[in-house]
């Protein structure tokens, strides 16, 4: 009896809870429902709210494409405005710079030209003061050449004489016809070819010598004047230096006097 009444309550009891469970689902697939609804609703909302703001996105960028259009063609226009000017400027800077350095280059050319015919005009002084006095240099030594060969020849017209004496005198001792002796010829210098100056030459005297005191001469003036040259001795004596050349040379042989390149010294 007591089992049988337990199964029973038990039984209840499970038809109850049944009930109960059957009507929590229900309202859990009723709230779910509600919650789907809800859901779908905010879905669609969000849908609408995307599209519109999708739509006014585009909208936005749109405006703001074209703003930035705008705003790079007015940048391109204003570079290209730019670049003109300073195209312009740097043009007008190299013109005047090519027109100054034409100007530099003109008057350095003009400066180079002038310089270039006053050095012409000095070379061409400098060139025929040097032919004159070139000239009047060679006629000098032709003078002096000349002179020499004047005292020469009249030593030797001396000698010449001298000798036919003695041919003379030695055939008419032997009692042998005489001998005529041919006199010596000189040969006269050649003309120089160089062209006659026009200033007139002043011609130094100069003293005939006998040859046995010249090196008596020579030494004196070397001792008074060491250092002295060949010409500066033939000018202190008045002798041309080309006669006494050969004695200075024997003095420098002879150990009576030293040269230190064209310079005599009396040696000790």
């Amino acid at each position: 009896m007591g089992i049988a009444e337990d199964f029973t309550r038990l039984t209840e009891d499970f038809a109850s809870s049944y009930d109960e469970r059957m009507a929590v689902l229900g309202g859990i697939k009723k709230n779910t429902s509600a919650l789907l609804t809800s859901a779908q609703g905010l879905l669609k909302e969000f849908e609408k709210a995307r599209n519109e703001m999708g739509t006014e996105l585009r909208k936005v960028m749109e405006k703001d494409n074209i703003a930035m259009q705008n705003e790079v063609k007015r940048l391109i226009k204003g570079f290209t405005s730019d670049h003109e000017a300073m195209a312009k400027a740097q043009k007008d800077t190299l013109f005047k710079g090519v027109a100054e350095l034409r100007d530099d280059v003109n008057s350095m050319v003009d400066g180079f030209t002038k310089v270039r015919g006053e050095m012409a005009r000095t070379l061409s002084s400098d060139l025929t003061k040097d032919k004159k006095r070139r000239a009047n240099e060679v006629a000098k030594l032709l003078e002096g050449f000349r002179r020499e060969q004047k005292a020469l020849i009249g030593e030797l017209k001396k000698a010449n004489a001298s000798w036919n004496r003695l041919v003379s005198e030695m055939a008419r001792k032997r009692g042998a016809p005489v001998k005529i002796t041919v006199k010596p010829k000189v040969a006269k210098p050649p003309k120089p070819k160089a062209e006659k100056p026009e200033v007139a030459v002043e011609k130094a005297p100069e003293v005939l010598v006998a040859e046995e005191n010249i090196e008596n001469k020579v030494l004196s003036v070397v001792k008074d004047m060491p250092g002295v040259t060949l010409k500066e001795i033939g000018d202190t004596l008045g002798i041309h230096f080309v006669r006494i050349a050969g004695v200075a040379k024997n003095l420098v042989e002879n150990g009576k006097i030293r040269k230190e390149d064209k310079e005599y010294y009396l040696e000790k």
